[in-house]
């Protein structure tokens, strides 16, 4: 069970303790850039119609049964998960703490990513808007944002947070 620990509009989620975060490195970034760049070549599963009919997707890779595609076009979250479904996906529903660390080892050049989660009517919890709620029964939400809210994957440090749902975000997509 993981316990999450608020930070205003962003948790951080960890086994019983805060993650570790380290500074941002130039050096660890420049190799991200590297990586993304080799993974631009290979499509996973996606077929390679669907790759070049968008060329802003990039694989990351295979994690706990899920291909992960990071796709760098910025859109709102109704807009990215509109863009998952049309290439046969879905926004991606973060499921474990070492999968946060995946993608943010994978992907370089954002800030927030959009999740699939967004924020229930009823405060303090989220759900994840293809297959139901998340429990989180230790966090309390309070938005300072008004209309509908996202949950977005924050790079550094790597932690959740909430942001108005028509901001243009990069997303995460899977198979």
């Amino acid at each position: 069970m993981y316990k999450l620990l608020m930070f205003t509009t962003c948790v951080l989620i960890g086994a019983k303790a805060a993650l570790s975060v380290k500074p941002v490195d130039e050096e660890v970034e420049l190799h991200r850039a590297r990586m993304l760049r080799n993974r631009i070549e290979d499509s996973g599963p996606l077929s390679k119609q669907m790759k070049t009919n968008h060329t802003t997707v990039i694989f990351l890779g295979a994690f706990n049964g899920k291909y992960i595609y990071y796709d760098m076009t910025p859109r709102t979250q109704d807009a990215a998960r509109a863009g998952c479904q049309l290439m046969g996906m879905k926004l991606l529903r973060v499921d474990r703490v070492d999968e946060m660390e995946f993608i943010n080892n994978g992907t370089t050049g954002y800030d927030y990513i959009w999740t699939d989660g967004t924020l229930n009517e009823v405060q303090s919890s989220f759900r994840w808007a293809h297959s139901g709620r998340v429990n989180v029964p230790d966090a309390i939400v309070r938005s300072p944002f008004t209309g509908e809210i996202g949950l977005a994957l924050e790079k550094n440090p790597t932690r959740f947070c909430i942001r108005p749902a028509n901001q243009q975000r990069h997303s995460l997509c899977y198979i």
